[in-house]
């Protein structure tokens, strides 16, 4: 299995953030459970999104949740990151379903710029094989394929209802 971080827009000022509550008021009424720390409802916030996020992937693809990371403190931006792991299968699918875009996505947002240097190259022939893939690299598949399927059917990203 091999980690892949989820596109996740993060808590801090988003529509998670106020999902986030009511999540936590929901488990408490139907499941009577508790939630008392912050960090033990964001995680299992964290599982059902993962759960959800599932959904929007091509059949035959599918990640489980692995941990969370979220600052103590937040700045002013988000770095909470979701990750999962996925199967070799499953990246070769996501290979082979997102390679058609993800050559204009790479070249869209790993582009330098004034003030910006990105880590990774804008050429995704530089990347190498999909097998060595860093689990940011992994990512921006699942970025190209659920950003397809939202322009496809004019959903939006994925949240917990």
């Amino acid at each position: 299995m091999n980690l892949i971080k989820i596109p996740f827009i993060g808590f801090n000022g988003t529509i998670h953030e106020d999902q986030l509550e009511e999540f936590s008021i929901d488990k408490a009424e139907k499941e009577g459970i508790r939630l008392e720390d912050v960090r033990d409802t964001m995680k299992e916030y964290c599982k059902q999104y993962v759960l959800e996020y599932n959904k929007y992937l091509p059949q035959g693809i599918s990640i489980e949740y692995s941990h969370f990371t979220s600052p103590k403190e937040y700045t002013y931006h988000n770095t909470d990151m979701i990750m999962g792991t996925i199967s070799e299968a499953s990246i070769q699918l996501l290979y082979k379903e997102g390679l058609p875009k993800l050559t204009t996505y790479v070249r869209k947002n790993f582009s330098p710029r004034k003030g910006y240097i990105p880590y990774y190259s804008d050429n995704l022939s530089h990347w190498g094989s999909v097998d060595i893939w860093s689990s940011v690299q992994l990512g921006c598949l699942l970025e190209v394929l659920v950003g397809d399927y939202i322009e496809r059917t004019s959903n939006a990203h994925p949240t917990l209802e």
